[in-house]
């Protein structure tokens, strides 16, 4: 057991620090585009990370505050898929006769599913001269209404939520300083569990996030802690199972903010905030038990509001992606990439006088349809006093296809597979001399297709793709290739 956690941290750390080049993605992004228009939307948030956030669904919620009557506030969902990256529909959770701010959601993420059967949204209320916490949660394709979770004595802030099991969340925020856990089901709405985490703490506590893990710690809560000179050290609370809450800190040297975690692999359990203990603002990388370090982005910049997930079956390995919001002399620029600390793109987005907020989502997977999955970065965008969401998103392909070489190809080319005969894994070989859509489809003998490798747009380039035959019988098969006008057939033959 000692031998294979060892191995999953060590994959966990290859994930997060393994640079190695993978040819398979463009490292373009596509250009940002606008969601709303003629509203003041802020706070998007897509849902909350967790170990093992790699599943992923064909569709996907973004919540926002929506204002329309200044100062009354709505909370919206909006609901994300592959192909449009967004559907017109907008769903408001709240009737717009107080405040409602910082939504934050979560539903189940641990395999891949056709719909989300359950979520939960949580978020602050501004009602009776003081912040409450409300939630509404989604089950049976229906929304319900706003319903409280604390609104009791205090001023409760930053709530963060996290699926938990079946139709179990849990729930941590701010409350005069102190953090609260508690669970909530998404069905009946009863609370349970209830712990104030730092009540024998005399020091302010703030910006609360939660981990759920299936290893022990079950439980990782971190949150900001006040230190005598204003400066931010930061903490974390862990349990097993029974809530057997111990505390301990992370770091205190400098001044550290914002801590979220981010997904990754079983045994790391990484938590991600920003610090200046070196001087200039970097991002840092807390890893349970083991290591802390800063994520080596570009020198020149102050860093901040980072997101990342780990995403899974991108070629033959898992990959990182990573969006990070920096402040430049002229503003706040996104900046995304596939390893974490390397940067594939950037965006001007903001001046130095409104900061935007920026969430990444898990990702939206059409399969088996397609092989494709997309990945959206939304922030929001101050203008004329308006402030609008905008999307910023990267198309994933879902298979073995990896680009070799770097030189451009003067024309289409379908090589042999090989080895052939094969038995069960072969290679395919082809080339395209111009960007555009690529059909490579395998048919039997008597021309049914059998299987489609890759249906989708490719860049100019020679690649690879692997072909598994695995569940097939031994025969003769053929592979076509189509591009534009180009056709090219080769036959193969499997034996077992």
């Amino acid at each position: 057991m000692k031998k294979l956690f060892s191995l999953l941290l060590i994959s966990g750390i290859f994930l997060l620090f393994g640079f190695s080049t993978l040819y398979s993605q463009s490292f373009q992004w596509d250009k940002s585009q606008k969601l709303t228009n003629g509203f003041v939307d802020r706070n998007p948030s897509f849902d909350t990370k967790n170990n093992y956030s790699c599943g992923t669904y064909r569709k996907a919620f973004l919540v926002f505050e929506r204002t329309i009557t200044a100062p009354n506030s709505d909370i919206c969902v909006m609901k994300f898929t592959k192909d449009s990256a967004f559907t017109s529909n907008i769903k408001y959770l709240t009737s717009g006769n107080t405040i409602n701010h910082n939504p934050k959601i979560s539903w189940p993420n641990n395999y891949f599913y056709d719909t989300i059967e359950v979520a939960f949204v949580v978020w602050e209320r501004t009602e009776n001269s003081r912040v409450n916490i409300y939630g509404c949660t989604f089950y049976n394709n229906i929304w319900s209404e706003p319903f409280p979770i604390d609104t009791g004595s205090g001023i409760k802030a930053t709530p963060q939520v996290l699926h938990n099991s079946a139709n179990l969340f849990s729930i941590v925020y701010e409350n005069n300083g102190d953090i609260i856990f508690k669970q909530v089901d998404a069905v009946t709405h009863a609370i349970s569990d209830v712990y104030n985490l730092t009540a024998g703490d005399p020091v302010q506590c703030t910006k609360p996030c939660i981990l759920k893990s299936q290893l022990n710690p079950m439980y990782i809560v971190c949150y900001q802690r006040l230190k005598s000179n204003g400066e931010y050290a930061i903490f974390f609370q862990k349990a097993t199972s029974i809530f057997d809450w111990t505390v301990d800190s992370v770091t205190t040297d400098g001044n550290n903010i914002n801590p979220q975690f981010a997904a990754s692999a079983p045994a790391d359990r990484p938590l991600i905030f920003e610090s200046n203990r070196t001087g200039k603002y970097k991002i840092y990388y807390w890893s349970y038990g083991y290591y802390m370090n800063y994520i080596p982005y570009l020198p020149d910049y102050n860093y901040s509001n980072y997101q990342n997930f780990l995403y899974p079956q991108i070629t033959k390995v898992s990959s990182l992606f990573n969006s990070v919001l920096a402040k430049t002399n002229s503003g706040f620029k996104l900046m995304v990439g596939y390893y974490v600390g390397q940067i594939s793109d950037s965006l001007l987005i903001s001046d130095t006088l409104h900061k935007p907020v920026v969430t990444m989502g898990n990702g939206i997977l059409d399969w088996p349809a397609s092989l494709q999955a997309m990945v959206w970065t939304v922030f929001n965008k101050d203008s004329a006093g308006y402030s609008m969401l905008y999307a910023f998103g990267k198309k994933i392909y879902i298979s073995s296809v990896n680009q070799i070489g770097n030189e451009m190809p003067s024309a289409y080319i379908l090589h042999q597979n090989y080895p052939n005969p094969f038995n069960p894994s072969t290679k395919i070989n082809f080339a395209i001399p111009k960007e555009g859509f690529v059909s490579l489809k395998i048919y039997d003998m008597l021309g049914r297709e059998i299987k489609t490798l890759f249906n989708d747009n490719l860049k100019a380039g020679t690649y690879t793709i692997d072909f598994n035959a695995g569940l097939l019988t031994s025969g003769i098969y053929f592979y076509k290739l189509q591009s534009g006008t180009f056709t090219d057939v080769h036959k193969m033959i499997l034996l077992k």
